[in-house]
């Protein structure tokens, strides 16, 4: 458990972080040799080109991991900057070639040579063979992933000292890296596409408010436009004759990503044939506060096309929902053997210090409004977790959770996944990496730990200071971050 000095000294560092970064974004400078810079193509969606996943698939340049695919029309990203979203065509395992006493031609039909031909329509020099890889085969598995990147509500929040990612920027780490050894995507064949997130808004805001300084010398028109993003994504989902309804398509996320998959899941179930759900590092836990900003995202109206239950769009609209885990209970209650699993840390500092966030509103940029909320949400949001997962645990026969004893926030988009122990329970006989796999690849349900009694009291000692801070340095690099290299 953090000092009371501990709190003092985490809120006033984190604001002078957040006063010195993000201020001038347009004269930010970006390593165009890094990594991210160099990975990936662009296709951007015109009246000629609609960038299908066929294209996409054949046309990957030597040396390139992923495309960033512009949709344009109404997507932007909270700044008005332009919205993309990552797509990584399938990584398959070549199959071996097999015996055939009658030459074959890749298209199934008997060649009058009796060496095999490639399509090319050269020789192989290997006569009576079949070669399947000659004929690039196709997916039928879908991983859509919700990216995170913080929230924000206010000039303060968005604009001065943005508590969010403002512009789109690509995930290529963890398990977005299709290069490290034990890939679960790249094990299970999985063609992924990131839902990137640029708006502030848990991916389900549809506003548009102009926003003030609280000097009156400044108004800029920000764009919680995450429902419109997303749905952009889900429509070319939807067109991909790759990836039909009835094929295996299961959805994640991170952070906002967490929530969002959990807020998008009736829709997403009902509409797109979604099969199993992984949700990383936030429970939806929001002060009652939070009913604010949710009505500032324009969420509750959003929440309508969702089709979120009535009740608690009521609630919503009454101020009388302000937290997000009724939203998926109900649809737990609605669909009680859907597979669920969940990951996350016991003392997670960012879902903490974002509940402290929340608790204001109209926050000034004094950082002891905040001391209150943080407080609390150190001393109950271990517990608050815990019972909503126990809660989770008694509705649904297929979920599982895997949650560590640390303050670390989102596992899966970090190279870390893969070796560091911390990520990992002593609980269980699988890593973190492992609990993923099986869910995801081999249908394994009930691949939560065997936590010990009392597991929700047992506090860790806390680093969530330095942890909170480094994910507001996190977020200042990405909102640096320009496609216009490209």
């Amino acid at each position: 458990m953090m000092s009371f000095k501990s709190i003092i000294v985490f809120i006033t560092a984190f604001f002078i972080a957040q006063a010195q970064h993000i201020r001038h974004l347009e004269d930010s400078e970006v390593d165009k040799t890094s990594s991210t810079q160099n990975n990936f193509e662009i296709c951007v969606i015109t009246k000629d080109q609609d960038c299908n996943y066929s294209f996409l698939n054949a046309n990957l340049s030597e040396g390139k991991t992923y495309w960033i695919v512009m949709p344009g029309g109404d997507t932007k990203c909270l700044d008005g900057s332009p919205f993309g979203f990552q797509v990584f065509p399938a990584t398959i395992t070549p199959e071996e070639p097999t015996e055939d006493p009658t030459d074959t031609h890749p298209t199934g039909e008997p060649t009058e040579d009796p060496t095999c031909i490639h399509p090319t329509g050269e020789p192989t020099g290997h006569p009576n063979v079949t070669h399947p890889t000659d004929v690039p085969r196709k997916t039928n598995k879908l991983m859509l992933w919700f990216q995170g990147g913080g929230a924000c509500f206010s000039y303060q929040t968005c604009v001065a000292a943005p508590t969010a990612v403002t512009r789109m920027f690509p995930n290529e780490f963890g398990i977005f890296n299709m290069t490290l050894d034990g890939n679960p995507l790249v094990a299970g064949e999985w063609a992924t596409v990131v839902n990137n997130y640029c708006t502030g808004d848990l991916h389900f805001g549809d506003s548009m408010p102009e926003l003030t300084s609280s000097d009156g010398l400044d108004t800029v028109t920000v764009f919680h436009n995450g429902y419109n993003n997303t749905k952009s994504v889900l429509t070319w989902i939807k067109r991909q004759p790759e990836f039909p309804s009835e094929q295996e398509i299961a959805i994640g996320g991170c952070s906002a990503g967490s929530v969002a998959v959990q807020v998008w899941a009736n829709a997403l179930i009902n509409h797109y044939g979604v099969d199993k759900i992984l949700s990383d590092s936030y429970i939806g836990y929001f002060p009652p506060e939070g009913n604010l900003i949710l009505k500032y995202w324009n969420a509750c109206t959003t929440m309508k096309r969702l089709e979120i239950s009535e009740v608690l769009i009521e609630q919503c609209e009454n101020g009388n929902l302000h937290t997000l885990p009724p939203i998926f209970e109900d649809f737990l209650m609605k669909n009680p053997s859907f597979p669920v699993a969940y990951t996350g840390s016991k003392q997670d500092a960012v879902q903490i210090g974002l509940y402290a966030l929340l608790t204001v509103p109209d926050y000034s940029g004094d950082p002891t409004e905040l001391l209150p909320g943080l407080i609390y949400a150190t001393q109950t949001f271990p517990t608050y977790q815990w019972n909503v997962l126990t809660s989770y645990r008694a509705i649904d026969k297929n979920f599982s959770d895997y949650i560590v004893d640390t303050e670390e926030h989102c596992f899966f988009y970090k190279d870390r996944i893969y070796t560091d122990p911390t990520f990992n329970s002593p609980y269980s006989n699988q890593t973190m990496l492992e609990y993923f796999s099986n869910f995801l690849n081999d249908d394994v349900y009930d691949g939560s730990p065997n936590y010990p009694i009392g597991f929700s009291s047992l506090l860790s000692s806390s680093n969530i200071m330095d942890l909170f801070l480094k994910y507001l340095q996190d977020i200042e690099s990405k909102n640096q971050y320009s496609l216009d290299h490209k």
